[in-house]
């Protein structure tokens, strides 16, 4: 029976990662990086400060600067305020879950605080039943099984209760190898692994209105 539903959150509930993807493209730019936008959704969007700058070291061999990441952070919260969205649907799916007496929580990479700042924009912020899981927090990501483990230790919950969705595929991949049930995000605002979701034979949702009623029947 499922107990909980776990949702990522930019990218599926929150349209956050186009914003972000311009912004870090701009800055790139500004830098002296030739960069596309496409490669910035597709290969940077989603990874850790680390990751981002390891790939642009392997190929731009460009050493990120000092000051790099406080000028990003500081315009693409402006942007947020001004541009951030809520994914269509998210807040009706959270709601039906709810509704059915499933308990709802947010597992992200992001800081608590960039994404609770993010859910007072789009107006998200009470429609959950636990704080949000930071992986910045637990000083792990969902790159790793044992994020997975953390979740499942924090919700004091089995694993074949929990449902979980993201529109990365490591992640969703890494949630299923530990026994939760898990779903990938192709809609408006996710990033979109359908390929890489097709191969782990990842279920995939195009609609978070149908989410409620799949999760609910698996």
């Amino acid at each position: 029976m499922l107990k909980w539903m776990i949702f990522d959150a930019d990218g599926v509930l929150v349209d956050s990662e186009l914003v972000a993807a311009v912004v870090l493209t701009e800055q790139l730019t500004k830098a002296g990086v030739a960069i596309s936008g496409q490669f910035v959704r597709s290969c940077l969007m989603g990874r850790t400060r680390t990751g981002v700058e390891r790939i642009l070291r392997r190929y731009f061999q460009f050493i990120v600067p000092s000051t790099f990441w406080e000028s990003y952070y500081i315009e693409r919260a402006c942007r947020f305020e001004k541009e951030l969205a809520i994914v269509p649907e998210a807040a009706n799916c959270i709601q039906a879950f709810r509704d059915k007496g499933i308990k709802t929580v947010v597992a992200t990479d992001a800081s608590q605080s960039k994404v609770s700042r993010n859910f007072e924009i789009v107006g998200l912020t009470a429609m959950f039943d636990f704080p949000i899981i930071s992986g910045a927090a637990l000083a792990t990501s969902k790159r790793s099984k044992t994020y997975f483990a953390r979740v499942l230790e924090l919700l004091n919950v089995d694993a074949e209760e929990c449902a979980f969705i993201d529109d990365r595929c490591f992640s969703a991949r890494n949630a299923m190898h530990m026994g939760i049930r898990s779903y990938g995000y192709v809609g408006p605002g996710a990033h979109g692994d359908s390929l890489r979701f097709s191969k782990a034979n990842i279920p995939m949702i195009l609609n978070l209105g149908d989410l409620v009623q799949i999760a609910s029947c698996d």
